[in-house]
């Protein structure tokens, strides 16, 4: 089927982008490579993959990351590593989450995750599919619509672990959280983090901007952005 539709779809369009079929991580070294093993690498130009946490580690977003390893690695066994990588359905899944805050956080991790592994295209499952698996309306959307415009024409280096203290590089700053801390009924646990020096000035997921105090910034489980400007 595969082989078909790629003949016929690029005998109408020769420039047309054709995606793989969608394996979730664990399933990249099974049913993938048993479709690329039997040639299946020639009918699509784009890896695509459900990136969401195998079971319960979903609640985690960084549990992305372990998907994401089992890809590439697929992809370095198979020499598929020049072809882009496209995540088309993540998301929490029910009774996972329910805390808005953590919510809120959960979406801006995943984008800050992805976008810096360099995952050219990130697509949510049930944008609009109610108010705590959806983001349409909600604290979820404006995360990650705030988010967005941190990266969107911006350079993000991958996210990196410091214990349970998350950062990730941009161009024109430093996006970072605690995974050890959580949020409940409008509140949200903090640690401390001692930022660089360069940093004048913090905005949360709200897009409210305020300026640093001095040398440690309170971090939690929703991620912050650390700007000069």
């Amino acid at each position: 089927m595969g082989k078909d539709a790629a003949a016929i779809i690029r005998s109408i369009d020769p420039s047309a982008k054709i995606i793989s079929p969608s394996a979730h991580g664990p399933t990249m070294a099974t049913w993938f490579d048993s479709y690329v093993a039997a040639g299946g690498a020639a009918n699509f130009d784009i890896v695509n993959a459900h990136l969401r946490g195998k079971g319960s580690t979903n609640s985690s977003p960084e549990a992305f990351l372990t998907m994401y390893n089992d890809v590439t690695a697929e992809l370095s066994k198979r020499n598929l590593t020049q072809l882009p990588i496209w995540d088309d359905e993540y998301g929490i899944k029910q009774n996972q989450l329910t805390d808005p805050d953590e919510l809120a956080g959960f979406v801006a991790r995943s984008l800050a995750l992805r976008a810096g592994v360099g995952v050219q295209r990130q697509y949510i499952y049930t944008w609009d599919g109610g108010s705590l698996l959806g983001l349409q309306g909600n604290e979820s959307g404006t995360a990650w619509d705030v988010v967005a415009g941190w990266i969107l024409n911006h350079s993000i280096s991958p996210c990196v672990a410091g214990g349970t203290v998350y950062t990730c590089n941009v161009d024109n700053g430093l996006i970072v959280w605690d995974t050890a801390q959580s949020c409940h009924n409008g509140s949200c646990t903090t640690s401390k983090y001692t930022y660089p020096t360069a940093y004048r000035y913090e905005t949360d997921l709200n897009g409210t901007k305020t300026q640093l105090g001095a040398g440690t910034v309170a971090i939690g489980y929703k991620p912050i952005f650390l700007t000069a400007n």
